[in-house]
């Protein structure tokens, strides 16, 4: 019995609806494909996931985002390793608008999943092949925690906060599989898009290889308006850009200078509840640097402001 069965699509108006004639194939496992599917179904698309018998290892390792991520989705079992799976799968090709695959090109040729054999079956449909390597290493394996290592991103011994490559990709999928739906409309005919985690990794990182995070960078904490500061409980992260949030910081704490101590030296008087409140009070981009997730996807707080005195 497969983890999660098939349950009809809620559609919404209006943008909702403008993947509502879309119909995705999506062969791929784990996180990347299955976030990416999620987000297309909510803008109306149709998408039945292909799973080996052995099911996608995701829904082991976190069963309820499995669940989340699978709502509203035709979950079928179906051994493409097998020859008489075959034409069931063919039948639903003939069907789609759009295939979506994650795996090595040797592994997929195996199974017959090539750009041109979909186009033989089915002209019309597009193709989204993510890979972790560019050619000539397309066949190399590769993961979200070797693409952080390989682009700089890991700080050891600590492990990454979450999987920054592999949700990132996740929206590269979705904007290919919008554009391919969006060309193929035009033309008639099927596309084929990559989207390549080793590249993802790289785009990550674009904002240290051109010095906006890197040593001396204006965003690498160089400058007091975009810093962490240290408060009578907790850190607090301080990130003032705009010209005008300097002003008004420095004329609310009566600070002369951009210099880190004499900011520094002012938060410290203070709690991290305190200064988050003050913050929101007078429309400042300051937060405190929480150790656990937030209830509420608008912050720990949610809409209600504290007053100045809680701590």
């Amino acid at each position: 019995m497969l983890p999660y069965s098939h349950s009809r699509v809620r559609r919404g108006n209006g943008i909702m609806q403008a993947l509502s004639n879309i119909h995705i194939i999506s062969l791929a496992l784990n996180i990347p494909g299955p976030v990416a599917m999620a987000a297309l179904v909510k803008w109306g698309a149709r998408v039945t996931k292909i799973e080996p018998p052995k099911g996608d290892p995701l829904f082991v390792a976190s069963p309820d985002w499995y669940q989340q991520l699978h709502q509203d989705q035709s979950v079928k079992s179906l051994d493409l390793k097998d020859a008489a799976s075959k034409p069931a799968f063919e039948s639903l090709l003939k069907q789609a608008d759009i295939l979506v695959t994650a795996g090595r090109p040797a592994s997929l040729s195996r199974l017959g999943l090539q750009w041109k054999t979909l186009q033989a079956i089915n002209p019309g449909c597009s193709y989204v092949a993510i890979k972790s390597y560019p050619d000539p290493d397309a066949d190399q394996p590769g993961h979200d925690l070797q693409f952080q290592a390989e682009f700089a991103m890991l700080r050891p011994p600590d492990m990454p906060a979450t999987l920054y490559v592999d949700m990132a990709a996740a929206e590269k999928v979705t904007s290919q599989c919008l554009a391919a739906a969006m060309q193929s409309r035009r033309t008639g005919q099927g596309v084929y898009h990559e989207v390549v985690l080793a590249k993802v990794a790289a785009e990550l990182m674009l904002p240290f290889k051109h010095r906006l995070t890197s040593n001396h960078g204006v965003l690498s904490g160089q400058s007091a308006n975009y810093q962490l500061y240290r408060t009578k409980t907790h850190w607090i992260a301080v990130a003032a850009l705009e010209p005008h949030f300097i002003d008004k910081i420095k004329k609310l704490l009566e600070l002369q200078t951009l210099a880190y101590k004499p900011w520094q030296a002012v938060f410290l008087t203070q709690t991290a509840s305190y200064w988050q409140s003050w913050a929101r009070q007078h429309e400042l981009p300051i937060s405190i640097v929480e150790t656990e997730l937030p209830n509420s996807p608008c912050g720990k707080f949610g809409n209600a402001i504290p007053s100045p005195d809680s701590s």
